[in-house]
């Protein structure tokens, strides 16, 4: 990392931006400042807006989580291949878990969705569970361990 990065990632902290954001930008910190910022801004803001609307199945679901002892990060953003926000990672597992409103059983947003997991799957190997709101909430969550 160079000493350039080290001082930005002290400002970054002292500003309380998200330490996930930080090590996600390491390679893009030397180029680009302003647009840098600006989007570091908007990704923990977002990252923010999402935790703070938390449906009732992504609650169960982290109380489930938590049960087992499966470590688990929620709200994560990835930067590569594609801009994203999961909603559930769980790293011991290389594991993406969406929880899907309604929105998702929409045939172009299930093809688009489709595509995005096939592309974490191919070039970062993380795969994707994705779970129904009605599933978390009745209680009919796979097996994760």
């Amino acid at each position: 990392m160079c000493a350039l990065v080290v001082v930005i990632a002290a400002r970054m902290l002292a500003r309380r931006y998200c330490w996930t954001t930080l090590l996600g930008h390491a390679t893009q910190w030397c180029m680009q400042p302003s647009r840098r910022q600006s989007f570091v801004a908007r990704h923990c803001e977002r990252r923010a807006t999402l935790l703070k609307r938390a449906t009732r199945a992504e609650h169960a679901f982290c109380y489930y989580l938590t049960s087992k002892g499966i470590r688990f990060s929620q709200q994560q953003g990835f930067y590569s291949p594609v801009y994203r926000i999961a909603d559930f990672y769980l790293p011991d597992h290389r594991l993406i878990v969406e929880i899907d409103g309604g929105y998702h059983n929409n045939p172009e947003q299930r093809a688009a969705d489709q595509k995005t997991d096939n592309l974490f799957l191919k070039e970062r190997g993380i795969r994707t569970l994705r779970l129904t709101n009605d599933k978390v909430l009745s209680g009919r969550i796979p097996n994760i361990r």
